[in-house]
């Protein structure tokens, strides 16, 4: 089983507007190729497997009570 629950939101509290470069690559990097690189890496090792697997993919974003209206964009 493989449970990716990684993320960032290095902008959270500034508009888009005024992300940097910086910020929307950590974002990107973080929450789209890490998790494409987990999932790849995991589906490898299931395949080998005789029942294979699960992966869970889920979202932690905003469980503190603190919103994150521009999480969903990385998703």
């Amino acid at each position: 089983m493989q449970i990716n629950n990684a993320g960032s939101n290095a902008y959270s509290y500034k508009p888009l507007a005024e992300a940097s470069d910086e910020d929307l690559i950590e974002v990107v990097t973080t929450n789209t190729l890490g998790l494409m690189i987990c999932c790849r890496e995991a589906i490898k090792m299931m395949l080998n497997q005789p029942r294979g697997g699960h992966i869970f993919n889920i979202d932690g974003a905003g469980s503190d009570g603190r919103p994150t209206p521009r999480y969903h964009i990385s998703i």
